[in-house]
């Protein structure tokens, strides 16, 4: 017996295509706010010398 036969094992939402592409652009958003910040720290840390004397 396989999961193919059995019905129902692996039940599925019908969840509308909008909300897909709702989370998705969210997530986009996220990232790409998330490497912005990173490569501004990384860019400050190599613009100020400075900011190196604190570790």
């Amino acid at each position: 017996m396989t999961v193919k036969d059995v019905r129902g094992a692996f039940p599925t939402v019908d969840v509308p295509d909008h909300a897909h592409y709702t989370i998705g652009t969210v997530i986009l958003i996220v990232g790409i706010t998330g490497t912005l910040g990173n490569f501004l720290v990384i860019y400050a840390f190599c613009r100020y010398l400075t900011l190196y004397l604190f570790f």
